[in-house]
């Protein structure tokens, strides 16, 4: 008690929980900032050239257990609507 808590917790399965559960974002959200954006490519192209493992986790848009050009054409097609 009287210990200060932290709200939220990140957790590298790919899920983020905060207080009240498990929050989800939308396909494609690489980032988890709430919506898909160019920054979401940006990341993916961190993880693809090993400047950044950050998002690793999330950045396996197609779910073909790899991060490749083709998670880049599927947040391309998101931010397309297609």
């Amino acid at each position: 008690h009287g210990s200060p808590q932290t709200a939220d917790f990140a957790f590298v399965n790919g899920a983020f929980y905060n207080v009240n559960g498990i929050v989800t974002f939308p396909a494609g959200d690489i980032n988890l900032d709430g919506v898909v954006t160019a920054a979401d490519i940006t990341e993916i192209y961190n993880v693809l050239l090993g400047n950044s493992n950050t998002y690793a986790f999330n950045a396996d848009v197609t779910g073909d257990g790899e991060v490749t050009a083709a998670d880049v054409t599927a947040i391309y097609s998101i931010l397309l609507g297609n």
